[in-house]
């Protein structure tokens, strides 16, 4: 990826203090600090404009309306994380596969029908 310039991050914030939060689970979680909007779009913003490429793959965590906690990539490549990381890098290939799978066969019917058409007699 960082051939193509991407980096890759996720922010994971709390609970949101938005309109959209229903009232049972503002009851839920009262007493509990929500995560401010700005501190959400802080997060974003910082995550998308660090030039350092080592942080591509970390996961930002805002847990409530606290610090924004950086994880890096390699402390989730362990235990629980590792395994779901090699299931997902496993299907991502599968999938790959049967794409190409399928755009060959898509390939070979052009072909035979081109090479059918080719041979049918005009009228």
């Amino acid at each position: 990826m960082k051939m193509c310039r991407i980096r890759i991050v996720v922010v994971c914030p709390w609970f949101i203090d938005t309109a959209i939060l229903p009232t049972a689970t503002r009851v839920i979680l009262a007493g509990i600090p929500l995560t401010p909007i700005s501190r959400v779009a802080g997060a974003i913003v910082n995550a998308a404009t660090d030039p350092n490429w080592d942080t591509s793959g970390a996961t930002y965590s805002i847990p409530d309306d606290g610090s924004v906690i950086r994880i890096e990539r390699q402390e989730l490549a362990v235990g629980i994380y590792k395994i779901l990381n090699d299931r997902v890098h496993a299907g991502m290939r599968y999938v790959f596969l049967l794409r190409i799978h399928d755009w060959s066969l898509s390939c070979y019917d052009i072909t035979e029908y081109s090479m059918a058409s080719s041979t049918m007699p005009m009228s």
